[in-house]
This record gives C-alpha cells, structure tokens and sequence, in this order.
C-alpha cells in the first residue's frame, strides 16, 4: 500500500506546500488530477512466449510540468493500450507511456494532442518536503467508483525505507485514507 500511495503522496506534496501566497487565484487542483486506463498483458514467468489474458486496470494520474502526466507504474506496466479521462469528462484520450520507473512505482504518460493541457494547469512541485504534522490533501480515483475522491490527514512519519526492486528513497506516511487507485 506503501508503494501505490508514492503518487498520491506526490500530490499531497503539492498541495501541503508553503510557498507564498500569490495575488493570483488558487488554481483547482481536481482540473489537474486524471483517471488512468490501461489494458495490460503480463508475460508469464513460466512459459514466456505466452502472454496472460488481458486485464483492465485503473488508477490515478497528476498533470506536471511539461505537459506531461505522473501515474503509478503498476497501473501502466505491461500495458498495450493507456487512456487518460479528465476530471467530470466521459472522454478518454489515447496516451503512451514515455518513461517508467518500476523500482519508484512511478511512470509518466504523454498524450498525442497537447491541447488537453491547455485548460489543465501542472500541479506545481513543493518547495521543500512537508514536515511531521503538515497538513495534507490527497485526490485521486480510488477503486469501486467513477468519481474523483478527496481526503485530508496530516504527515505522520517521515523515513528512508525500501521500495522496490533494491531500490530505496525517502517514504512520507500520512493518515490520510487512502484506498486502492487513490
């Protein structure tokens, strides 16, 4: 659960941040926050030249700078086709997977027609990394819904622990409710 919050917890990075206070208005952080679609077939381990029945899977994606879109790499990984639905949209535009992580979990998307970012602002990055008892938001599409899901908690823990892969980094827990996709 630790790993598949790593892209929620990104979000709630951006959000916690303490940069000061602009005369612009906030921007809405749902607009920035998509739903990922993927048809994945995994090989098999056993006999590769065969490849798994294919599965659906889901999950959530932040639009960054770059015009790029930061997802989960589970829910993209082996994946022969990957959809990106905007917040409050039934669209879903075609999207290929431009780099992916699997020891960070983390994998970023790009979509073919870059107008879609013209009304959806990148989610800024923080500043510094939020401390013990900062407040967090975290959105994302968690599973057994269509709708996006907001929920608040404060950093409870902040570690350097392992990830996947023999791969190891800084680890933010929060006691924000987190539920699978989210």
């Amino acid at each position: 659960m630790k790993v598949q919050a790593l892209l929620c917890l990104l979000m709630t990075v951006a959000s916690a941040s303490r940069l000061p206070a602009q005369k612009k208005s906030k921007p809405d952080l749902q607009e920035s926050v998509v739903r990922v679609l993927a048809t994945q077939r995994s090989p098999s381990y056993l006999r590769p030249w065969v490849k798994r029945p294919a599965q659906q899977s889901a999950g959530s994606g932040v639009i960054i700078a770059g015009k790029r879109i930061l997802t989960n790499a589970h829910v993209v990984m082996h994946a022969t086709q990957v959809y990106v639905q905007p917040f409050e949209s039934s669209d879903k535009l075609e999207a290929t997977i431009e780099r992916i992580s699997p020891e960070f979990d983390l994998a970023l998307l790009k979509l073919e027609d870059e107008k879609f970012f013209d009304k959806r602002p990148p989610i800024p990055l923080a500043g510094k990394i939020p401390a013990v008892r900062d407040t967090v938001t975290a959105y994302g599409y968690q599973s057994g819904g269509v709708g996006l899901s907001t929920t608040k908690g404060i950093v409870s823990r902040l570690e350097y622990g392992a990830y996947n892969y023999g791969q190891a980094g800084l680890r933010l827990e929060i006691t924000a409710q987190l539920k699978e996709g989210n």
